[in-house]
């Protein structure tokens, strides 16, 4: 169904947009309901969904992003990535459902638990010292293999790491996160690729773009017309409400 493709794109990209994160967890159970796949090929539809949007999204603000850094735990991430895909062939939709549900969790507690960030900066980016490498390294792999069995772009699993063990300000946390979705992402599929080409075709794949595109340019407005402090509060409470309405989705599926 070419309208729920265009449904799935405008819902993540705008999600992803505003938030940072958050697109997979929406992407998996919109695929499961509205066109009717399993969850395990929904982790991989996913993963086409927030690639698309995080790159849209990520341009319009590449400027509050920390590239070295994102493209240093995604190097480390392509390790979790080869080490668990065939663990994932191995695995149940129930363990993949279960194991995608608990992350979602962790997440969701982690957008409330007060985290001490560095300011919101404004022109310069802030440089990582070396003695960062080791929670890149931890970082990185740990994201490869979760969003290889679970889909997740890896949104909700990076801005804890990223406020959290980097002490990012959300909005910086929000952009470099777009960055390493996108990387993470797209080695995600590679890895994947036969899936996805059994499943996805070409008119799909435009209809998906479209949405992304639509909610991409609404997210830019909307960052831009909202103050700081609204803005961290509403990407909260969208967060929480996405997280919590995949749960609950995915647990009557099981």
């Amino acid at each position: 169904m070419i309208l729920g493709w265009t449904l799935i794109g405008a819902v993540v990209g705008l999600l992803l947009g505003v938030t940072g994160a958050g697109g997979a967890v929406v992407a998996v159970p919109l695929f499961v309901y509205i066109q009717g796949v399993t969850v395990r090929d929904a982790t991989v539809l996913s993963l086409l969904a927030v690639l698309s949007a995080s790159l849209f999204n990520g341009f319009t603000q590449r400027k509050v992003a920390h590239t070295a850094l994102a493209v240093q735990i995604f190097l480390f991430s392509t390790v979790g990535s080869i080490l668990s895909r065939s663990l994932k062939a191995r695995s149940p939709d129930a363990v993949i459902t279960l194991l995608f549900m608990g992350v979602a969790i962790l997440s969701l507690i982690s957008v409330w638990r007060k985290t001490d960030t560095v300011e919101e900066f404004p022109a310069e980016k802030r440089p990582y010292p070396t003695q960062n490498l080791p929670k890149s390294i931890m970082s990185g792999i740990s994201l490869g293999a979760l969003v290889t069995m679970t889909g997740l772009g890896g949104g909700v699993i990076l801005l804890p790491i990223l406020r959290g063990l980097f002490r990012l300000s959300f909005s910086a946390a929000a952009a470099t996160s777009l960055l390493i979705i996108f990387l993470a992402s797209l080695f995600s599929l590679f890895v994947q690729r036969e899936m996805l080409v059994a499943r996805v075709d070409f008119v799909s794949a435009l209809a998906l773009i479209f949405g992304n595109l639509c909610s991409a340019w609404i997210a830019s407005k909307l960052l831009s017309s909202i103050r700081t402090p609204i803005l961290n509060r509403l990407r909260q409470f969208l967060l929480t409400a996405v997280i919590l309405l995949s749960i609950l989705g995915l647990f009557f599926k099981i």
